[in-house]
């Protein structure tokens, strides 16, 4: 009897030891998974300010309706 309890009390340790490990590996997960975001975030941060320090002007890429070359009032007057 003294060593089936003793069996059992080495399963029961075993098993909390696994459950233990689990959930220190889903925490190392989650710790990681929230410092990859940081550095995501992080270099989305910086993208954002490197586009925003550029100076608009000497764009070549502007949209139609941002051009200076024609304002709405000759663009309608091309129309008819």
């Amino acid at each position: 009897l003294k060593e089936a309890t003793q069996e059992y009390q080495a399963d029961l340790l075993a098993q909390m030891l696994h459950r233990q490990r689990i959930r220190e590996a889903e925490q190392a997960e989650k710790d990681y998974e929230f410092q990859k975001g940081l550095m995501y975030q992080e270099q989305y941060n910086k993208k954002i300010q490197d586009i925003l320090s550029r100076p608009i002007s000497g764009t070549t890429a502007v949209h139609p309706f941002r051009r200076r070359e024609r304002p709405c009032s000759n663009f309608s007057a091309q129309l008819a």
